[in-house]
């Protein structure tokens, strides 16, 4: 399967992260903000957490690996 990482801290998802059966690793926290919108199958890493403020939809077999904490905004 196919694998992409991200090194380093402080990675923001405004756009879109689309997954097809690889595996999405962040190598310290991801932060999904408003805007954002994480969906797909396989694995997701985020080795120091997720901050979630955006949408997050899974599908098939999916394995979500660190903390999750949503954040719903008014």
């Amino acid at each position: 399967s196919d694998w992409v990482r991200f090194e380093g801290s402080g990675n923001i998802n405004s756009g879109e992260i689309n997954n097809l059966g690889g595996r999405v690793d962040f190598a310290q926290d991801m932060t999904n903000e408003s805007s954002g919108f994480i969906r797909g199958r396989g694995l997701f890493v985020a080795n120091s957490g997720w901050a979630n403020e955006g949408i997050m939809a899974f599908s098939g077999t999916t394995d979500i690996i660190g903390n999750i904490d949503f954040f719903r905004l008014h």
